[in-house]
């Protein structure tokens, strides 16, 4: 899958490029997650919107050092992945 951003009148819209060749479009959000906020996130007791590539995601521990963070997919919990921190989009309502 690929991820492309850009800005439009100051809102983030991030296009997802499926493996379909079927294009989808998630407008809102940040493009870039810092560890900082990845930590805020985490701590938080309310549940904050994250994506990784298109899909919501649950961050579950921060590698400071590698910039990294484990995320568990919302509609698959059983499945984790070790992202970078700035692939994670956080959806602003």
């Amino acid at each position: 899958m690929e991820v492309f951003t850009l800005f439009e009148n100051g809102v983030c819209i991030r296009f997802f490029k499926k493996r379909n060749n079927r294009n989808d479009t998630w407008k809102g959000g940040c493009p870039l997650i810092s560890v900082e906020r990845a930590k805020k996130i985490i701590a938080s007791p309310e549940m904050i919107t994250v994506t990784y590539n298109g899909e919501k995601v649950f961050l579950e521990k921060i590698h400071e050092k590698k910039d990294t963070v484990i995320v568990n997919y919302l509609d698959h919990p059983e499945n984790k992945a070790e992202v970078l921190v700035r692939d994670l989009t956080e959806i602003t309502h």
